[in-house]
């Protein structure tokens, strides 16, 4: 299950998406080598057979919401109302593994098309004199955004983060992030050593992004990876997460 903590009650049920999508999705970049074949158990064809790695299927989404709330504006002579359409998810994880790469792009396809008809709907049910219709999307998506740069210089693997941005309109909050050393949230320990060894081992695979209207809002972005006790965050012995939170301010 994927939570969602709150202080404001949501103006709509929760709800999920039973959407799935062909992949490979046109224009993939999974090109990385595919697994053995006794790895690959999942419901899907294969065309050419396992040992091309040229696999073909249809997926979903499993873990994500949808929540919808309606917030008071402040600004003068503007809307009265902001109908923020917010959504998380965890996108398939081993980007390196090519089937899963495959499948995390048809998922993100899933979700991009969920968001679009909930702000639709959102957009049908609010008059747009008075309310004005926003979306965040934010979760683990296992992939580097290929416009955004981290500290460990890796590339992207698929075409998740170009679906949700170039073709959906997003905006990632990564690039108000200042300085590259601090763009970064979750920890890969590289070597095995229990230990944080710096910008070769700090990420980029965790996103918050956000629809244009919201650019103007935006006050500020920043990660919260500076925990005073590092212990809780890096350490193979009583860590709580291998992942830091990213945060956006926004302006109503």
């Amino acid at each position: 299950a994927l939570p969602i903590l709150t202080r404001i009650d949501p103006s709509q049920d929760l709800e999920r998406s039973e959407g799935r999508a062909a992949f490979p999705v046109a224009g993939s970049s999974c090109r990385a080598p595919p697994p053995p074949a006794s790895q690959e158990s999942l419901a899907v064809s294969f065309q050419g057979g396992a040992r091309e790695g040229r696999a073909s299927g249809w997926t979903g989404l499993s873990k994500h919401y949808f929540a919808e709330f309606r917030l008071p504006l402040t600004v003068p002579g503007g809307p009265a109302h902001l109908v923020l359409v917010l959504t998380g998810a965890h996108l398939l994880s081993q980007p390196g593994h090519r089937l899963r790469c495959l499948r995390r792009e048809g998922q993100a396809h899933v979700w991009l098309q969920g968001m679009r008809e909930r702000a639709r709907s959102a957009a049908q049910r609010h008059p747009h004199s008075t309310h004005e219709v926003a979306l965040v999307a934010t979760g683990d998506l296992n992939d580097y955004d290929p416009d955004v740069a981290s500290p460990d210089h890796q590339a992207s693997v698929s075409q998740t983060l170009p679906i949700l941005t170039q073709q959906g309109g997003l905006v990632n909050a990564a690039h108000s992030v200042p300085g590259c050393a601090a763009r970064y949230t979750n920890w890969h320990d590289v070597d095995g050593d229990c230990a944080d060894s710096g910008a070769p081992e700090h990420g980029l695979i965790d996103h918050l992004l956000f629809t244009e209207g919201m650019r103007t809002r935006l006050r500020r972005a920043w990660i919260v990876n500076d925990a005073v006790d590092a212990d809780l965050w890096v350490s193979c012995t009583r860590r709580i997460s291998d992942h830091w939170p990213i945060v956006a301010e926004f302006a109503l």
